[in-house]
């Protein structure tokens, strides 16, 4: 089964940005490699030319909708697609999309798996219902152990056929050692800082999404007590998402509390490695639990400093080393404890935490070890599948 060429199917609402979409252009270059075919359904999106330059295929289908009719047609429409290119195997990321792939399932016969990669909402019955698709498939793959755990709690009976397999880190893209000087400074020179400036102060970077449940109120609140004692710079860098009316607010809430010299709202950043090169540590402050928290494993694979609220994915991927940067989720007060504990650390000791905190990556959180245990677990869902065929065949 192993030495086969597969063809395997990955369907998600869109291929626009976020960790969904990385780890599908990820593992479908992970096949490619292998010499496997890669198609991919979505709603299309900027990374559908990541997908296609490593030789794989994109069909754009409206798989993002969750009108129940068009639910139902992609599911006819996913059926026509596995059979004109000979499927052998369906993977899908996301509820909406999910039931169109049980649909298929049952009119091809082709087996289905599922990343859970959400905590997803579940406070009524019919919620649960409708996340209970991406648990009806032949395997389900849980992100971290805090997601497991919740799939285990929450959808008990669906728990038999449920794996976990962390997301992963390029430790070629996330290394130190691949960030030029040219690539930092050009970064420097885009916000509007002076090497003087970064060697005289600590650089902070809070790294994500311009969301209330990435923390930052907590954040910048926690650098105010911070300010008096400790020189830094932070740096707030993510997209607004087209939230003008939030980054706004955080603006205010800077010059409330006398921050305006220290704080730069940076906006989305091409070069995230340049970024944490340059940074001393790196926070996160979210308030809801991450499924994963994958900028925490790229900071640690850069060998960055970290501060990281106490709960979710997140928590469970900080190296031993660094679990003094851990900080209760929604505390100013914690959180300046955390940073203070880390700004503390001599140069010594911060670049043994930084060396430990990569090789901690390296063993449980590459991209390569990501990759091959999806593969791997298509290959046993296909041999599952293939004997179960034979089975009825003989009764």
């Amino acid at each position: 089964m192993s030495k086969k060429h597969l063809c395997i199917l990955q369907v998600l609402p869109a291929l626009a940005s976020g960790g969904v979409e990385r780890g599908t252009v990820d593992i479908s270059h992970a096949l490619t490699q292998s010499g496997h075919v890669s198609i991919c359904v979505s709603s299309g999106g900027r990374l559908v030319s990541d997908l296609e330059a490593h030789g794989a295929r994109h069909i754009h289908l409206p798989v993002h909708s969750k009108n129940p009719f068009r639910i139902l047609l992609n599911g006819f429409r996913l059926a026509r697609i596995i059979r004109q290119h000979h499927v052998s195997l369906m993977h899908v990321r996301s509820r909406a999309p999910a039931w169109s792939c049980l649909l298929a399932r049952k009119l091809t016969g082709v087996p289905l798996v599922s990343t859970f990669h959400g905590q997803y909402g579940s406070q009524h019955r019919l919620k649960r219902y409708y996340n209970s698709a991406m648990l009806r498939t032949d395997q389900c793959i849980a992100v971290s152990d805090f997601i497991a755990q919740h799939i285990r709690q929450t959808y008990p009976r669906y728990s038999e056929q449920l794996t976990t397999i962390y997301r992963g880190v390029d430790m070629e893209y996330f290394s130190p050692d691949a960030v030029s000087a040219e690539r930092k400074a050009s970064l420097l020179a885009a916000l509007g800082l002076s090497e003087t400036e970064v060697n005289d102060n600590k650089l902070i970077l809070l790294p994500g999404r311009m969301s209330r449940l990435k923390g930052h109120a907590t954040f910048l609140r926690a650098l105010h007590k911070l300010q008096a004692s400790r020189p830094f710079i932070a740096l707030v860098m993510g997209n607004d998402q087209h939230r003008s009316q939030y980054v706004q607010e955080l603006q205010r809430l800077t010059k409330q509390l006398q921050l305006t010299t220290k704080v730069r709202f940076a906006g989305a950043c091409d070069d995230m490695p340049a970024a944490y090169a340059l940074s001393d540590i790196v926070v996160s402050a979210s308030t809801k639990p991450e499924s994963f928290g994958r900028a925490g494993c790229e900071a640690q694979a850069m060998q960055k400093l970290l501060v990281v609220t106490n709960h979710g994915g997140s928590a469970e991927t900080v190296a031993d080393c660094q679990k003094q940067g851990l900080c209760a989720p929604g505390s100013a007060e914690d959180m300046a404890r955390a940073l203070a504990t880390q700004m503390a650390l001599d140069d010594q000791r911060a670049i043994a935490t930084g060396t430990a905190s990569r090789q901690h990556i390296a063993e449980h959180y590459s991209l390569e070890q990501m990759c091959q245990k999806t593969l791997a677990m298509y290959t046993t869902v296909l041999a599952k599948h293939k004997a179960k065929q034979l089975k009825f065949s003989h009764l």
